[in-house]
């Protein structure tokens, strides 16, 4: 569908909803205590990647502040995100083995993939522990109605980075919790772009 906007351009619509759904979690650790949560949260990894559902599941470490991590997950389906959360492994990591170790209390986003999945099946994947890999998760926040021409301008470039020399991998995400269908309310873009430099 196609509609006008105030300043004369086209605007195509955003993606309707995927099934596909993800989850985004920041842990900071305490005081030399990084080891200890990049350690526990690495245990979840292997699990999680065996779960009914799970399209992919990676934990990165911050370079500029190396006690902050990131967990990116993805799921089939709400279901199978709602079964990944409930799980022993998940509720036992968090509430025992990184509650102490953390210095306030992780924060996690429920967000859906806008961006269609690279279905490249010769791009190379993500190496862990790289020295010459960057991982970039910026975050965007949106003014209320603005949704949808910055979301189809932020699409436009997926391709177009997906191309380029090195690029690993470069999703488009939207919150869960505030989509653009709530005009009033503001809404999160968030971008993951993985490359060897």
């Amino acid at each position: 569908m196609v509609v006008g906007n105030e300043r004369g351009r086209s605007e195509r619509m955003l993606p309707p909803p995927s099934p596909r759904q993800a989850v985004l979690a920041q842990f900071i650790a305490g005081p030399g205590r990084a080891d200890a949560v990049r350690d526990a949260l690495l245990q979840l990894v292997r699990a999680a990647r065996e779960e009914r559902g799970n399209l992919g599941y990676d934990v990165h470490q911050l370079r500029n502040n190396p006690a902050a991590f990131y967990v990116l997950g993805n799921w089939a389906d709400e279901q199978a995100l709602d079964a990944h959360l409930a799980s022993e492994h998940v509720r036992r990591c968090l509430a025992e083995t990184v509650a102490g170790e953390i210095v306030a209390p992780y924060t996690l986003w429920r967000v859906r993939l806008l961006s269609e999945p690279d279905t490249r099946s010769d791009r190379p994947r993500p190496a862990a522990k790289s020295p010459a890999q960057v991982t970039l998760v910026p975050f965007f926040t949106i003014k209320a109605g603005e949704e949808t021409a910055v979301g189809n301008c932020h699409l436009e470039m997926v391709g177009i980075t997906r191309a380029e020399p090195g690029c690993l991998g470069y999703d488009l995400y939207q919150s869960v919790e505030d989509p653009p269908s709530c005009s009033s309310k503001r809404t999160g873009l968030i971008r993951r772009f993985s490359t060897n430099t």
